[in-house]
C-alpha cells in the first residue's frame, strides 16, 4: 500500500508521543535536573493542567494520559513536554505539527537532558494519535464492516475497540463514530456528533542504553510508520482520494 506523506486536512486531535525511562534518581530532583540542562528557550510551568478529553481507555498503558496537579511542564514553541515519575511525554500545544518538525524537537529535548544524570535506559516508547472528524459518518469511509441481528439497532453510532500484535508492537485501536458531543452552551436541540479514530503503537522492552539516542529515534520513527500504516489501512482509497494526498 502506498501511504501519503501528508493529507490536507489531517485532523489529528492528539498526537501524544510518550517515552519510558528507568533511573536511579528520586523524581522529587528530576526536574531540577532537567531545568538546568535545557537552553533558555524552553518555558518551565508547574501548574495543575486539565486532564484532555480522551475517550476512557484502561487497558493502554501509555494513553488516557492524566496531567495531573504538581506536573513539570516545559513549553518550546508548539511543543509541550511533561515531566512523570518515569516517562517523558510529549504533544503539540494547540494544533498537530508536521512529524518533520515534531521529531526533531523529540530529539533535541532529549539531546540536551542527556548529560543531566537521569537516565540510565529508555524502556518502552509509545504514540498515539486521535483524529477527530465532527458531525461525520466514518462508516463509509473506513474499511469496517459489522452487523448484529438485533432488532431497530442502528449502526452509526458505536465505539469499537481492539488490541493486537503488530510487527513486534502493540497496538490498540479504538473508532468512535458519531457520538453526541455535550456542549452546555449548544442552543440547538440536536447536538453535535464526533467520530475518531484512536490508535496507540507501543513498543515495549527496548532497554536502550541513555547514550544511544540514535537506537531510541529509530524505534520512534519506526512506530510512527506503524501508525500511518494501520491508519492508512483503516481509510478507503475513496476517502484518501477526497484528502489531497501528497506521496
Amino acid at each position: 500500500m502506498k501511504i501519503p506523506k501528508k493529507i490536507t486536512p489531517d485532523r489529528i486531535k492528539e498526537a501524544i508521543v510518550e517515552i519510558k525511562y528507568r533511573s536511579s534518581v528520586p523524581f522529587e530532583i528530576v526536574p531540577g535536573y532537567v531545568f538546568r540542562a535545557l537552553d533558555d528557550t524552553y518555558r518551565y510551568i508547574m501548574r495543575p493542567t486539565p486532564s484532555p478529553a480522551l475517550p476512557p481507555h484502561e487497558e493502554a498503558e501509555i494513553v488516557g494520559l492524566q496531567f495531573q496537579f504538581g506536573s513539570h511542564m516545559f513549553h518550546k514553541d508548539r511543543i509541550k513536554i511533561v515531566l512523570k515519575p518515569g516517562s517523558f511525554v510529549f504533544n503539540c500545544l494547540d494544533s498537530y505539527v508536521s512529524w518533520s518538525t515534531y521529531l526533531p524537537e523529540i530529539k533535541r529535548f532529549l539531546e540536551q537532558i542527556s548529560g543531566a544524570d537521569v537516565v540510565e535506559s529508555f524502556e518502552r516508547v509509545g504514540l498515539r494519535y486521535i483524529s477527530a472528524y465532527e458531525d461525520m459518518d466514518l462508516l463509509p469511509l473506513i474499511n469496517l464492516s459489522y452487523a448484529l441481528k438485533i432488532e431497530e439497532y442502528d449502526p452509526r453510532s458505536f465505539r469499537f475497540n481492539s488490541e493486537f500484535e503488530y510487527k513486534g508492537k502493540t497496538v490498540i485501536l479504538n473508532i468512535s463514530n458519531q457520538l453526541p458531543q455535550i456542549d452546555p452552551n449548544q442552543k440547538t436541540s440536536k447536538p453535535k456528533t464526533v467520530s475518531q479514530i484512536d490508535i496507540d503503537v507501543i513498543q515495549k522492552n527496548i532497554s536502550v542504553n541513555s547514550n544511544d539516542l540514535a537506537l531510541l529515534i529509530n524505534h520512534i520513527e519506526s512506530i510512527h510508520e506503524t501508525e500511518k500504516e494501520i491508519y492508512f489501512s483503516l481509510l478507503t482509497e475513496e476517502f484518501i482520494a477526497t484528502l489531497n494526498p501528497e506521496y
